[in-house]
C-alpha cells in the first residue's frame, strides 16, 4: 500500500513538473511573440519617421515654392504657421505612408500632421504581415531635444507616430523624432529638379511680391 501511494505521489509530482514546464514554455512563446509584434510596430514607425525626414522640411522649402520665389529659406519666420499644417496642404489624396509616390502633394514634414487611423502593415519574420493603424502629430519645438513646444515657427519640428493594434501588449507604441531644417538638403532637393538656385528672391513677409506668394503657398 505504501509503495502504491509513493508511486501515485511520484506520478503527481512528475505531472506537476511537466505542467510547469509546459506553462513556462507557453509563457516564453507568448513573450517572444509579443516582443516580435512590438519590434514590428517599432520598425513600421521608424519607416514612417524616415519617410518624414526625407520630405522637405516645410512647404516653403519645397522645390516648387522655392522656384516661384527664387529664395532659399533661412530664418524661423520663413516657414508656415501651425494652422497651415496637415490637411491644409497635403491635398485630397492624403499621404500614402507605404508608397509615397502615390501622393505627390504630401511633400513636406507637416503634411503628416493630424493623420488618424491610417492602415499600415508590418512584415513578420514568418513572412506574414501584421496590420496596424497609425496616428501622426507634428509640432514646432524650440530645439533638437524637443524640450519645449512652440506656437511660432522654428527650425525644428517634432514628429510623433503612434501605432495601434489589439495585438500589442499595451495597445499602442509611440516613437518621436525631431526633424530640423537643413538648408543644404533643401538646396540639393531644389537643384535635382530645377538646377542651380541663384537665391535672389525676397524672404517671406518682406513685402512686395513676397506677400502675394505667401497667400498662394500658404500651407
Amino acid at each position: 500500500m505504501g509503495q502504491t501511494l509513493l508511486a501515485i505521489l511520484a506520478l503527481v509530482l512528475a505531472s506537476l513538473v511537466s505542467f510547469n514546464q509546459q506553462r513556462n514554455s507557453i509563457s516564453n512563446y507568448e513573450n517572444m511573440v509579443q516582443n516580435e509584434i512590438e519590434m514590428a510596430a517599432a520598425g513600421t514607425i521608424m519607416h514612417i519617421l524616415e519617410f518624414a525626414g526625407s520630405r522637405s522640411y516645410d512647404d516653403h522649402s519645397t522645390p516648387g515654392v522655392m522656384y516661384s520665389r527664387n529664395y532659399l529659406p533661412k530664418y524661423d519666420d520663413d516657414f508656415v504657421a501651425l494652422d497651415a499644417f496637415g490637411a491644409a496642404d497635403r491635398g485630397g489624396s492624403g499621404c500614402d505612408l507605404m508608397q509615397p509616390f502615390q501622393t505627390a502633394q504630401c511633400n513636406d514634414v507637416d503634411d503628416l500632421d493630424g493623420l488618424r487611423a491610417v492602415p499600415v502593415n508590418a512584415e513578420l519574420s514568418t513572412g506574414q504581415s501584421l496590420p496596424f493603424t497609425v496616428d501622426i502629430d507634428v509640432e514646432y519645438v524650440m530645439d533638437r531635444e524637443a524640450t519645449q513646444s512652440s506656437d511660432e515657427s522654428t527650425l525644428h519640428k517634432l514628429v510623433t507616430v503612434t501605432a495601434h493594434s489589439d495585438y500589442l501588449p499595451q495597445g499602442e507604441v509611440s516613437i518621436q523624432r525631431v526633424v530640423s531644417y537643413d538648408p543644404v538638403k533643401a538646396e540639393l532637393d531644389y537643384e535635382s529638379v530645377h538646377g542651380v538656385l541663384d537665391g535672389g528672391g525676397q524672404p517671406w513677409g518682406s513685402g512686395g511680391d513676397g506677400d502675394t506668394c505667401q497667400e498662394v503657398f500658404c500651407g
